[in-house]
């Protein structure tokens, strides 16, 4: 295995400092930087993770369609993460275009995984697609990605029931797959559901005004401007709200703060 191979074998198992270290030396390569950009939209920076996956999109040539189809979507998820979804509305239609012209089941499922990002309305339904489709494709750790993101979309369209049995089966098969960060986000997203009583009274009251505002809808970087203290200390704000409530995206500190009037 190569040294690109074993970076991004790391990151997929949530090993991200690691995968970080062996791409970094590789940014010229621009599968390196796509990878970065996956490790930067992981870790919650969607700004840089954009930036990234733009400029790995500039160096893969028209005809390197598996390639071009993973940085658009990666540039529509971040967009959509930074609440820019708007932005993005280029590389979505091209992004669907090319699945519709190659025969390809994994460039058609990044291109359902990026229209459940853009477009909140299809996102269930495009999120099964997707999972079909990488199923179909033979890419497991995609396949347990779009499931988690359906698990998510299924807490915030108020389907517990079945949110809490898709999170559940996510988090065996990536703990038989190795697949570290997405059994965390998984097991996180259960115990959530478990206790879905527990309310925002645990938290600081600074815990309590962040959480407010990313319910709002804001990324850490508008949030740390607005409250007039660095984005890492926002992250890492983020981070102990997410522990405590046992919420595993931004997505799901949306539907907990509707739930409980917070934003």
């Amino acid at each position: 295995m190569g040294h690109l191979g074993l970076a991004d074998l790391r990151r997929r198992q949530g090993r991200l400092d690691e995968a970080a270290a062996l791409f970094e030396p590789l940014a010229a390569a621009p599968q390196a930087t796509l990878g970065l950009a996956a490790i930067a939209l992981e870790q919650g920076v969607p700004a840089e993770a954009e930036r990234l996956a733009r400029r790995s999109l500039r160096q893969f040539a028209q005809g390197n369609h598996t390639a071009r189809a993973a940085a658009l979507e990666l540039i529509v998820l971040a967009a959509a993460a930074g609440g820019r979804a708007d932005t993005a509305r280029p590389e979505l239609a091209e992004l669907e275009a090319l699945a519709a012209g190659v025969e390809s089941d994994s460039i058609r499922a990044s291109a359902r995984l990026a229209v459940a990002a853009a477009r909140p309305a299809e996102a269930r339904n495009a999120l099964e697609d997707a999972a079909s489709g990488f199923e179909r494709a033979g890419a497991p750790y995609e396949v347990l990605r779009a499931r988690l993101l359906l698990a998510e979309q299924l807490q915030t369209d108020g389907a517990l029931e079945a949110a809490a049995a898709e999170a559940g089966a996510v988090a065996r098969q990536a703990r038989q797959l190795g697949a570290r960060s997405l059994e965390q986000r998984a097991v996180a997203l259960g115990g959530a559901l478990k206790t879905k009583g527990d309310g925002p009274g645990s938290l600081t009251p600074r815990e309590q005004e962040v959480l407010a505002l990313v319910a709002d809808g804001l990324t850490n970087r508008r949030i740390a401007t607005r409250l007039g203290v660095s984005e890492h200390t926002i992250h890492r704000h983020v981070a102990n709200i997410f522990t405590r409530l046992g919420l595993s995206s931004r997505a799901a500190a949306v539907a907990f703060g509707l739930r409980h009037g917070i934003g």
